[in-house]
């Protein structure tokens, strides 16, 4: 009797530790507009996003799909976009008139 307990048991477990591993990988990491002056040993990595780098702790080439910005960040980007040289329709900078 109780070896399928046991059994019942470990599977429970597994079946909990692969539900928090799998909420674990969906999560997104967030992407910080430039790396820590002080990493404390951390690697620090970065991935083109958005035409800015966006650094974050752990190993390189890390799936785009996996990051995102904060969201004071993105308020930033905004900002930034409002105020930005105006640009023609192939994306370069309207300098002057000719």
């Amino acid at each position: 009797m109780k070896k399928p307990l046991a059994t019942i048991s470990l599977v429970a477990c597994l079946g909990g530790l692969s539900a928090v591993e799998i909420a674990k990988a969906q999560a997104k990491q967030q992407c910080s507009a430039a790396m820590p002056s002080n990493p404390q040993g951390r690697l620090w990595s970065y991935r083109i996003i958005d035409g800015r780098k966006c650094w974050y702790e752990g190993k390189p080439m890390l799936s785009k799909s996996s990051l995102e910005w904060t969201k004071d960040v993105v308020q930033t980007f905004s900002n930034e976009n409002t105020a930005a040289t105006p640009r023609n329709a192939f994306g370069f900078a309207s300098v002057g008139t000719t």
